[in-house]
């Protein structure tokens, strides 16, 4: 299971931004719920940015996005300890 560590918002630009934490209890776990579903872009794309340990990571290979609900795809398995910083406009 994950763990929600830590939740801000900041102001970029005029926009507010959301930012969770997220360490990984449970490598077993694939699921990390958003407080806020991300908002959509012109496009009807999330503006949404997800780093594990500070690396940015790849919509549609390393993880999917379903309203508020992240589940991790990637090739990478996740360890207990990791972190994942989640980044999205709200």
């Amino acid at each position: 299971m994950s763990t929600l560590y830590g939740e801000m918002e900041e102001s970029m630009g005029g926009e507010q931004w959301q930012i969770e934490f997220f360490t990984v209890t449970n490598p077993a776990q694939a699921q990390f719920t958003l407080a806020n579903a991300p908002t959509l872009d012109d496009d009807n794309d999330p503006l949404v940015i997800v780093k594990l340990n500070g690396v940015s990571m790849t919509k549609g290979t390393d993880y999917t996005l379903n309203n508020d609900i992240i589940t991790w795809t990637s090739q990478i398995p996740l360890e207990a300890g990791e972190v994942l910083e989640v980044f999205y406009k709200r």
